[in-house]
């Protein structure tokens, strides 16, 4: 038994001004106990969330309107921390409302 390989399928829906939702797929092969994602602003290396969840989504909310975050997120089963998966994540700017369309 190895740690899991990265997530699979990650991507973004219902972004708005100050929220996104994250959702992925789980590495193939294994059992998976849990995920851990970051959150923070790009180009700086403070974190503006960091969470552990047992589910393959994930809200973030507290954003700051037109700002592009790096998202990593990392699998976990019994051996240990799995790959990084990283994508950029951008919320809308202010009256942009709501954009339900995911992001690829």
């Amino acid at each position: 038994l190895t740690v899991p390989g990265p997530v699979r399928l990650a991507h973004l829906s219902d972004r708005t001004t100050c929220a996104f939702t994250l959702n992925w797929s789980a590495p193939l092969g294994m059992p998976i106990s849990g995920y851990f994602v970051t959150v923070r602003v790009h180009g700086r290396s403070s974190a503006v969330l960091s969470e552990e969840t047992s589910t393959n989504s994930l809200v973030v909310d507290g954003l700051m309107p037109e700002t592009t975050y790096v998202v990593d997120i990392r699998a976990a089963n019994e051996v240990g921390w799995g790959e990084v998966c990283s994508l950029e994540a951008s919320t809308l700017r202010a009256g942009g409302g709501l954009d339900t369309s995911a992001d690829s």
